[in-house]
């Protein structure tokens, strides 16, 4: 990875969400460039660890899911995971609204 984030990582340690952040911001600098090889991989490691770390709910892991999804339809030829990524979505939203009418 980039040099940037071997400091964050060293600072605040891997699993703090700053560098969680930092990494997503990285996958979509990667993105914006056209490296999706190093933009999807990148993103899918960044949501396995938000939802490990920050929860399948947290802002930050909703924000890294839809990157993800965006990034893998933009390299085309995975739509089977872009779409596995936004039923995962649904399925969260759905569990929150369950929740609230259960009281």
């Amino acid at each position: 990875m980039a040099r940037p984030h071997t400091l964050i990582v060293r600072v605040l340690g891997g699993d703090h969400p700053d560098a969680l952040q930092f990494r997503n911001n990285l996958a979509y600098a990667y993105r914006e460039a056209g490296d999706l090889g190093r933009a999807v991989p990148l993103y899918e490691q960044t949501l396995a660890d938000c939802e490990r770390i920050l929860g399948t709910d947290h802002p930050t892991t909703k924000i890294v899911r839809d990157n993800v999804v965006a990034a893998r339809q933009q390299a085309g030829g995975q739509r089977a995971g872009a779409v596995r990524g936004l039923r995962h979505g649904s399925s969260a939203i759905v569990r929150r609204i369950w929740r609230r009418c259960r009281g």
